[in-house]
C-alpha cells in the first residue's frame, strides 16, 4: 500500500475496491430527495439518482466534460452540471453529501479544497474523499483523515492497493488526530506512567526498545 499505512488507518471491508463507486455510495448513504455535490468524474450521478436524489450539482473544470454530462443525463431535472473549479468554489451549501474524485496534488491547496466542500454541508452531511493510488498527490491518506478533522468532522479512512476513501461526518465529534511524533509522546509517557507505578518492571525493556525504534537516543 502507498498511503494510509499510519497507527491510525483503518483497513478497506474486502467485500469490494475502496475507490469503487458503489463503496463510495455505500459510505455517503444517500436518502430520497438529498442534496448532492459532485466534484470529479461524475461516476456516482447514476447511483445517486437510483437512490433517490432530488438535487445533484457536478462540479468540472472541464467545459467538454460537463458538456458530455449534459449530453448524457439530458432530460434529468435532478442534474446540473457545472463548470469550475472546487478551489474556487461558491455555494448556498445545504448539502447532504459531497464527494470529491479529482486529484489535487498540492497538500495545502487539497487543505482548501477540503475546507471548502466541509463548508456546504448540512448539518449531518458527509464529505467523501476519493484517491486513488495512480495520481500524483503531495500528501498520505492520513494527512487527508487529519485535514477532515482540522474542518470539524469526524475522519475515518479506508484503504485497500488500489488507494483510499477519506470519510468525513459533519454533526458527529471529531476525532484528533496525532502526528507520529505526538502518538510517540503519549505512548512514552503512558509507558513511563505504569514505570513509574512500579507495576511491572517490563516496562524498562518496552521504554528502552520503544525509544530505538522511533530513533530517540535519549533516556
Amino acid at each position: 500500500m502507498t498511503d494510509g499505512q499510519g497507527a491510525d488507518a483503518d483497513r478497506g471491508t474486502g467485500r469490494r475496491p475502496v475507490c469503487a463507486t458503489e463503496q463510495v455510495l455505500e459510505e455517503l448513504g444517500i436518502a430520497p430527495g438529498a442534496r448532492i455535490l459532485e466534484a470529479g468524474s461524475g461516476a456516482t450521478v447514476p447511483g445517486c439518482l437510483k437512490r433517490g436524489a432530488a438535487y445533484i450539482k457536478v462540479l468540472d473544470d472541464s467545459a467538454t466534460a460537463i458538456a458530455a454530462l449534459c449530453a448524457e443525463h439530458a432530460g434529468e431535472a435532478a442534474v446540473h452540471p457545472c463548470v469550475g473549479d472546487i478551489l474556487g468554489f461558491e455555494d448556498d451549501g445545504g448539502y447532504d453529501a459531497v464527494v470529491c474524485s479529482v486529484c489535487i496534488p498540492s497538500r495545502e491547496d487539497m487543505r482548501t479544497a477540503i475546507g471548502r466542500m466541509a463548508a456546504v454541508l448540512g448539518g449531518n452531511g458527509v464529505l467523501a474523499v476519493v484517491m486513488r493510488n495512480d495520481a500524483a498527490r503531495a500528501y498520505t491518506c492520513d494527512e487527508v483523515r487529519g485535514m477532515l478533522a482540522d474542518a470539524a468532522l469526524a475522519a475515518t479512512v479506508l484503504e485497500d492497493d488500489g488507494g483510499c476513501l477519506a470519510v468525513g461526518r459533519k454533526g458527529e465529534a471529531p476525532q484528533k488526530h496525532y502526528t507520529k511524533d505526538e502518538m510517540y509522546a503519549l505512548l512514552l509517557k503512558e509507558f513511563e506512567e505504569f514505570k513509574d507505578e512500579g507495576r511491572d518492571s517490563y516496562f524498562d525493556a518496552v521504554i528502552e526498545e520503544f525509544r530505538k525504534d522511533h530513533g530517540d537516543s535519549s533516556s
